[in-house]
Parts: structure tokens; sequence; C-alpha cells
């Protein structure tokens, strides 16, 4: 009976980390290759015969794997976590790994893990890519519906002319079938720097639909009046919200107005605090 000669592998995505030893423990060879299936082939070629090999459970080992099995004598795979315990070491670098594997499996401490077979890891690989990129798609329509669904919520109000505006999305976040919007408002023209209005919507998923439910600001709460009633026209008891920022405190006092003349004492000012 031939002696069996065995082989640790320390598995990379770039490279590949081998030991060689005979069931003595005496090194027979030792080093590294890239990790392509043409380098592999090119190695096992030099291999003595017969020979073992064990590795890692990493994501690179699968094809490793499946590319040595018909060429050693079963091949095995170690648990990541059981070997550390195993084969845990001060000194640390790909070429003791290599060893270490090596002796495990030379002297049957390897703590081996299953391997599932190609096809159902193939299977496995594609439904986690699909539910991976699915994913991905929800929640790119998830983050435009509620984009659309602040737009038109701004729009039935009629409070701010969305025209003359910058809106920045700075942050979507979505929890089932909650999300919160936060946003940024800049005048398109005559703001100076860092001129902007941070509000944060509140959303809700109705009926498939998403719909903002409430605002907020870093002063608080706010509310917007009722779109279909002229803010200005309301009482002055009680909160009245939902007025126009006033961006002629923004831009400066001496700004123009839109018809070249300086804006009168007639300009609606806004409450402090108030937001779109």
């Amino acid at each position: 009976m031939e002696p069996m000669y065995y082989i640790g592998l320390d598995v990379h995505k770039r490279k590949i980390s081998y030991c060689v030893k005979d069931s003595g423990g005496k090194i027979y060879a030792e080093g590294s290759l890239s990790a392509t299936r043409i380098d592999l082939d090119h190695w096992m070629k030099r291999l003595p015969q017969p020979w073992t090999a064990a590795m890692e459970a990493t994501m690179f080992t699968g094809w490793i794997y499946d590319h040595l099995k018909p060429h050693a004598a079963a091949p095995r795979v170690a648990h990541p976590l059981m070997l550390r315990a195993i084969a845990a070491a001060k000194k640390k670098n790909d070429r003791i790994d290599a060893s270490k594997i090596c002796d495990c499996l030379r002297c049957d401490f390897l703590p081996e893990c299953h391997m599932a077979p190609t096809a159902i890891r193939e299977r496995r690989r594609t439904l986690r890519y699909g539910g991976f990129f699915a994913g991905c798609k929800q929640k790119q329509n998830d983050d435009e519906a509620i984009r659309d669904a602040v737009r038109q919520h701004l729009t039935a109000l009629g409070t701010l002319n969305l025209q003359a505006m910058d809106m920045d999305f700075t942050k979507i976040a979505v929890q089932n079938n909650q999300a919160s919007a936060d946003v940024s408002f800049r005048p398109k023209t005559g703001a100076p720097a860092g001129a902007a209005m941070q509000v944060s919507y509140e959303l809700e998923k109705q009926d498939g639909a998403w719909k903002v439910m409430k605002k907020s600001a870093s002063g608080g709460m706010i509310e917007h009046p009722n779109p279909n009633v002229n803010p200005h026209g309301q009482d002055a008891t009680g909160a009245v919200h939902g007025n126009l920022p006033n961006f002629q405190e923004i831009l400066g006092s001496n700004a123009a107005a839109p018809n070249g003349t300086t804006q009168s004492n007639n300009t609606v000012s806004t409450q402090s605090g108030n937001q779109p």
C-alpha cells in the first residue's frame, strides 16, 4: 500500500497557500499559487500520489473543492470556528495556517463540515443572489415612491413654490410600512452658501401607496394647514402652520423683488420655525 500524502490549503480570493506532508509529518513541499483552475492543474501534476487535501470553509472554497475532488482521495472541508479552537496559534500567516490544517488532516483532528452537492450549492447561490437583487429593486422602488409622495404632498398644499426651490432628499429610511424622509430646501437663485431648511417627513404605506402623515423639524413638530383653506385668512388664534418661509430674510434685506423693485412691507411674513 502506497503511503498517503496530506495537503493543507489556506484559501483566499487570489492566492492559495499549501503545505504537503507525509504520514510522519515530514514536509514534502510548501508554497503558494494563484487561485485559478489552470494553476491548480499545473500544481496537481507535480504532487506525489496518492494525496488528500483539506481546506477551511470560506466563500471561495466551493469551486476549489469541486476542482480537486476528481483528483484527490476524499478532499475535506473544515468548520472555520471549530478549526480555530483546535489550531489557534500566536504566530499566524498563510504558510502556518496551511501547515496547521495539514496536521489536523494528517492526525484525524480535522473538524469536518458537510459540503452539499455542487448542484444544490449552485441552486442556493442562484436563489441567494435572486433574493439580493429583488431586495435592491424593492428598496429602489420604495425610495422613488417616497420622493413622489412628498412632492405630491407639497404640491397639494400649494404653500411652497417648488419651481423656485431645489429639493434634496438627504436621507430615506424604510421599515416595513413606515418610512421617514429628510429633505433640504434651498432657493435656486440668490441664496448665500449654506442657506437651507431641513424638514423630516414621516410616511405610512396605505393600500400600496405612501402617504405623508406628519412633518418635523429642528424646532419641533409642525403641521400644514388645510390645503383647501387660505392659511393667511385664518384667525390668529391657535396654532397656524404651513406659511411660506421668509426667504427675504435669507437673501438679505436689500434683495430685489421679482418685478425689479425693492420688496415692500406687504411681503407676507412667516412665523418663526414654520417649515414646508
